[in-house]
């Protein structure tokens, strides 16, 4: 069974709610997540040097890549390794747009999982309030900085600097 998502359907990214169990200043919608992903996605490749087609198809899987949250909401990641085959099966079988997830190469996958993390570190860097969003913004700065430290420390100093700026407010 596919759950095909539709514009309309897509929309409701902009009302699903991310960081349900940590406690943040700013609420974010998927919606706003997936944007932000795709902006890094872009100084990712540039950064990296990766060819234009790689970047392309990144960027169509960032702008979809929670679209199963439409479906699920945004379901916290301890919960998630809880869960089993159920959700796993929900989020591959989810076609947004008639994009197929598991047709994605495991390349651009990489560079979208590291946005991603990306996003969620200075979203908590900015937006973090408690003991418990600062262990998890340490927990994911960790994991990037086995993967890529250099691009990490890149793209944390280039996002993080214009946190006091209008485009952060």
């Amino acid at each position: 069974m596919s759950f095909q998502l539709h514009l309309k359907d897509l929309y409701r990214t902009t009302v699903v709610e991310r960081w349900n169990i940590v406690e943040v200043s700013k609420r974010q919608s998927v919606a706003e997540h997936q944007y932000l992903v795709s902006l890094l996605v872009v100084r990712y490749c540039q950064l990296k040097g990766l060819h234009r087609g790689v970047e392309t198809q990144a960027l169509r899987f960032a702008l979809l890549h929670d679209a199963a949250e439409v479906l699920t909401g945004d379901v916290p990641t301890p919960t998630k390794k809880h869960c089993g085959p159920g959700l796993e099966r929900v989020e591959a079988d989810t076609v947004p747009l008639g994009e197929d997830p598991l047709a994605v190469p495991q390349r651009v996958e990489e560079v979208v999982n590291f946005c991603d993390k990306v996003e969620a570190f200075v979203w908590l860097a900015k937006y973090g309030v408690d003991d418990h969003a600062h262990r998890v913004k340490e927990a994911i700065r960790e994991k990037l900085y086995k993967v890529d430290p250099v691009v990490a420390k890149q793209l944390f100093h280039e996002c993080l600097e214009l946190r006091d700026t209008v485009l952060w407010e």
